[in-house]
């Protein structure tokens, strides 16, 4: 969670670290914002932003309340930092309005004023993680609304965001695996072509994962080529996004005591700081080769986290 000091200052970097920010390779991962209001992102994020934006590819923006003002908190990203690239974390759950089509009517208009934003800022786009979250909200999930988005007549608007969708490859049950499976097949050719990005949950398990990314860079080719024209010779690639974190005694003893739904972690990845960064580092080693952009789902707000999240990222596994 964000630290309660008021402010967070521009932090001076050691000279080595202040070189290998100035790399391009260092600008190949993504930063989650952990921040509780706007006053918050403010007077604590933004500084830090400001001072290391370049550092990293992009934010991400979760949506884990109701009462989350995703478009304001967008729309102060936009005018302290127009080039921040920023992908908004949009759960069916926590946005559901009285039934499916008042709901669906609020994420078009969503969509369509983000769209306004990557209208005026060409550089820098924003997009939207769609995320059904836990528990069923009447029928409405993230599959039923891109099913939804893609049915003919609907707002021309929402078309011109980046939509991306979530994929857990480490699910330990065979029959929710497959599941899971015909529902990324599903959501990426409601529309072929509409979906820009997959998000990977975070776990531990090596084979799943290698598994989970054969699955998934099979399919997405299939779905790429078939959504594009065949007069056209460029084909709009799928990224793929992995989530990661850092390791810590505090989270070792959350994941313990308080898990993540649909996160897995393995004993020994619970065991010590040591053990989890060792794997970690292997399933880095596995991003780097399979072109998998890391979403860094821990705080970073001081000198030393960053120091060290760079380390642990650009490390050899």
């Amino acid at each position: 969670m964000p630290s309660s000091q008021s402010q967070i200052g521009i932090l001076y970097l050691p000279t080595a670290l202040v070189c290998v920010s100035q790399c391009t390779t260092m600008a190949t991962w993504r930063l989650e914002l952990f921040f509780k209001s706007s006053t918050d992102l403010r007077l604590k994020t933004l500084p830090f932003l400001r001072a290391h934006q370049h550092m990293f590819r992009g934010v991400n923006l979760t949506n884990k309340s109701k009462d989350d003002n995703l478009l304001e908190y967008v729309s102060i990203l936009r005018q302290e930092l127009p080039n921040l690239d920023i992908c908004v974390h949009y759960s069916i759950k926590f946005n559901y309005q009285r039934s499916p089509p008042h709901s669906l009517a609020r994420l078009t208009t969503f969509l369509e004023t983000l769209e306004t934003y990557n209208q005026k800022e060409k550089s820098a786009q924003c997009s939207v993680l769609l995320v059904s979250g836990s528990g069923k909200r009447k029928g409405l999930d993230s599959l039923s609304v891109l099913e939804k988005l893609s049915a003919p007549g609907r707002p021309a608007g929402a078309r011109g965001v980046p939509i991306c969708v979530a994929f857990n490859p480490y699910l330990p049950v065979p029959e929710d695996l497959e599941i899971e499976k015909n529902r990324l097949q599903s959501k990426l050719m409601a529309e072929p072509g509409r979906v820009a990005g997959v998000y990977l949950q975070m776990g531990t398990d090596i084979a799943a994962l290698e598994a989970g990314l054969d699955f998934l860079e099979k399919t997405a080719a299939a779905v790429v080529a078939e959504g594009t024209p065949s007069n056209e010779n460029d084909t709009k690639k799928i990224e793929i996004y992995g989530s990661v974190f850092v390791p810590s005694n505090k989270l070792l003893a959350q994941m313990k005591f308080r898990p993540w739904n649909g996160v897995f972690l393995s004993e020994n990845y619970l065991g010590s700081v040591e053990a989890a960064e060792r794997i970690t580092a292997s399933l880095l080693d596995i991003y780097k080769t399979r072109g998998v952009i890391p979403l860094v789902e821990t705080a970073i707000k001081t000198e030393e986290e960053l120091k060290h999240v760079i380390t642990l990222l650009y490390s050899d596994a």
